[in-house]
């Protein structure tokens, strides 16, 4: 049975679209550690590669608590300095994936889960590995973006496949680790409550977008269901739009 949730999973093409002015960004984000544990074990990070290239990256590393947060601060550093050196994302998740693969496998693996952004093009690169659906959110209408692939660390190889779309002025993108995606328990497919949500929401403030995104996973999952979360946060607009 098909469902509209269903058919942006599997990917529809966007349209496409030139930009007058280069875009600008506003950046949001919540996060909450599992109850008991005294530190998350995701990690995230906002880097300015250049002037016109933005990275946005989460990871989860695998558990909880302060070993899960080592390796998640390990790919979300490694991921900085590596595509800041002008390496290709593919490339990067390579490199990760050896790293975290020669320090011990499976307890050592932590999900990748990257954008790359183009301000001055209008251009959104997506790379996940392991890592939970994207949410890309246009006026009432929602994409969802999902990349199937083991985290980094727990193969000797990794495949991983890089998503462009195009992005626009008052565009959305939402980014989450699973603890957020995967609270509703009765969800036919992973994210089906985020996307839903998303495609009501009338607020567009990236900071608000993500403490609302957070207080409704919390009020969904539950305290017996509740793992550490992360919601990351991008709204774009052009200048022009605050004048």
């Amino acid at each position: 049975m098909s469902t509209p949730f269903l058919a942006r999973l599997l990917g529809k093409k966007r349209e496409q679209s030139l930009h007058p002015f280069p875009l600008q960004v506003e950046i949001g984000f919540s996060q909450r550690a599992k109850p008991a544990e005294p530190l998350c074990g995701d990690s995230f990070a906002v880097a300015r590669l250049n002037p016109d290239r933005l990275l946005l990256t989460v990871s989860d590393g695998m558990g909880t608590g302060i070993n899960a947060a080592r390796e998640s601060r390990i790919v979300v550093k490694m991921l900085e300095q590596l595509l800041g050196s002008g390496i290709d994302p593919e490339i990067a998740a390579g490199i990760i994936n050896t790293a975290l693969f020669l320090r011990g496998g499976e307890e050592s693996a932590a999900t990748i889960d990257l954008a790359l952004i183009d301000l001055k093009e209008g251009i959104l690169d997506f790379l996940k590995a392991g890592a939970p659906p994207g949410f890309l959110k246009r006026g009432d209408n929602v994409e969802v973006i999902r990349s199937p692939c083991w985290p980094a660390g727990i193969l000797e190889q990794v495949e991983v496949q890089l998503l462009r779309r195009r992005i626009l002025s008052g565009d959305l993108l939402v980014m989450a680790t699973d603890g957020v995606t995967e609270v509703d328990q009765k969800a036919a497919l992973p994210g089906e409550w985020l996307y839903t949500y998303l495609k009501e929401l009338t607020v567009d403030e990236a900071q608000a977008v993500a403490d609302l995104i957070l207080k409704r996973a919390l009020r969904t999952g539950g305290p017996e269901h509740r793992d550490d979360m992360t919601v990351l946060v991008a709204r774009f607009y052009q200048a022009s739009e605050l004048e």
